[in-house]
């Protein structure tokens, strides 16, 4: 998917700042290791947008449970301060996730990352903030584009729905 292609799928509540080549070179260090293409083109068409629609997607959880979770916010590329990529590295490292690469903001605390395991389509994955180890992370695709493709529009009737709206008290 190109990057345009892959921007063009949402409705914008707030448009993506989108990264540098500075900010994903900074990334990049962060691993010791060049990204992935895929999602390299990622970054670079969504970093720091809040999507409108399509942003709700359904999966089991760890415990094989059925869980939907969202895309409250893509995450900022640039910069290391609160909120960006390279913020929630250091947090996801300090819970022992040397190979989870955040991208975007679940709602709650939670985060929906890649799995730099070495392939070139990484597998996307959901970190649930108050687990712990290997617990705190679910599969949700193989890849990005399949992650892509699984969003659908929001249900706002859902009381269940584990994502709250830009500037909403949940997401303060």
């Amino acid at each position: 998917m190109a990057n345009k292609e892959i921007g063009s799928v949402f409705d914008w509540f707030e448009p993506p700042a989108g990264a540098t080549a500075q900010s994903i070179a900074a990334i990049e260090a962060s691993f010791a290791r060049t990204l992935p293409e895929e999602i390299r083109k990622l970054i670079t068409a969504v970093a720091g947008g809040v999507p409108d629609s399509p942003s709700d997607f359904d999966f089991i959880d760890n415990t094989g449970t059925p869980f939907q979770g969202c895309v409250s916010s893509f995450l900022m590329a640039d910069g290391t301060g609160v909120g960006t990529i390279l913020w929630y590295v250091r947090l996801l490292r300090s819970e022992g996730h040397e190979q989870l690469l955040p991208f975007a903001n679940a709602g709650g605390g939670n985060l929906i990352c890649c799995t730099l395991d070495g392939t070139p389509q990484p597998p996307v994955v959901y970190w649930h903030h108050e687990a712990v180890g290997r617990e705190a992370v679910s599969p949700l695709a193989p890849d990005t584009e399949a992650f892509i493709k699984m969003l659908q529009p929001p249900d706002t009737d859902d009381d269940d729905r584990h994502c709250s709206a830009p500037g909403s008290s949940e997401d303060e």
